[in-house]
C-alpha cells in the first residue's frame, strides 16, 4: 500500500481549476488516502506561481472539524502521534531545504486536527521517498513537461501518475519506468473533476 504520488499540473490549464483539482487531490481525507496526491509538479513562470498562489490560498481557507460540524472539509488526523508525525515530516524537508508557503500546523483543539500545509522541495536535497499519509503537499517546479515526467517518475512506489493540462487529463505513462497508469478518462478523474466543480469549502 502506499504510492508517494505526483500530480502534473500544466500550462494551458486554467489556475484556478488546477488549483482545485490539486488542493482536492492532496487534502481531501486529511490526505489519508494512498491515492492522494503528494507531489504537486509545475512549470517554473508566472503561470505556475499563480497556481501556487492559488492553492495556498485555498489551503488557508479550509474548513477543519469533525463529523457533526456543518461544512467541515477536512477532518482530524488518526491519532495525535500521527499529527506529531505529519509535523517532523515537515520539519525534515525544512531541514533539508524546503520552503513552507503555508505551514502544516497542529491545532489547540487537541488529537490529530492540523491545519493543511504546503512547503516547495524544488531546491531540496536527498528527500527521501517516504510517504506522508498527512496534508502536507510537496511543490515540485521543473522547467519542461518530460522534467516533470522524470520528478514524477522519481519514486520506488507503483502508484498513479496523472496529468491535469487544460480541459482534460493526460496520464503519463509511456516514459521509462513510470510510476502507475490509469485507463483513459478513469473513474477516479472524473470523480476529481465533478468534487472540484461542486465542493464550497475549496471553489
Amino acid at each position: 500500500m502506499g504510492g508517494n504520488n505526483p500530480l502534473i499540473v500544466w500550462d494551458p490549464a486554467d489556475v484556478e481549476s488546477a488549483a482545485d483539482i490539486a488542493a482536492q487531490s492532496a487534502f481531501l481525507t486529511t490526505g489519508q488516502r494512498c491515492s492522494c496526491a503528494r507531489r504537486i509538479i509545475l512549470p517554473n513562470g508566472e503561470w505556475g506561481d499563480q497556481v501556487v498562489e492559488a492553492i495556498v490560498e485555498r489551503a488557508k481557507k479550509l474548513q477543519i472539524g469533525d463529523a457533526t460540524e456543518e461544512g467541515a472539509f477536512m477532518g482530524p488526523l488518526v491519532s495525535e502521534q500521527a499529527a506529531q508525525n505529519a509535523t517532523d515530516f515537515q520539519m525534515m524537508l525544512s531541514k533539508k531545504g524546503g520552503k513552507s508557503l503555508r505551514r502544516l500546523k497542529r491545532m489547540d483543539r487537541g488529537g490529530g486536527f492540523v491545519t493543511a500545509g504546503v512547503i516547495d522541495i524544488t531546491d531540496a536535497n536527498d528527500v527521501p521517498d517516504e510517504e506522508l499519509f498527512g496534508p502536507l503537499m510537496q511543490i515540485i517546479r521543473v522547467d519542461s513537461f518530460d522534467d516533470a515526467i522524470t520528478r514524477g517518475n522519481e519514486s520506488r512506489h507503483p502508484e498513479p501518475q496523472p496529468s491535469y493540462r487544460g480541459c482534460q487529463w493526460r496520464h503519463a505513462f509511456w516514459r521509462a519506468r513510470p510510476v502507475g497508469e490509469f485507463p483513459s478518462r478513469c473513474l477516479l478523474c472524473r470523480r476529481l473533476l465533478r468534487l472540484a466543480a461542486s465542493q464550497p469549502g475549496v471553489r
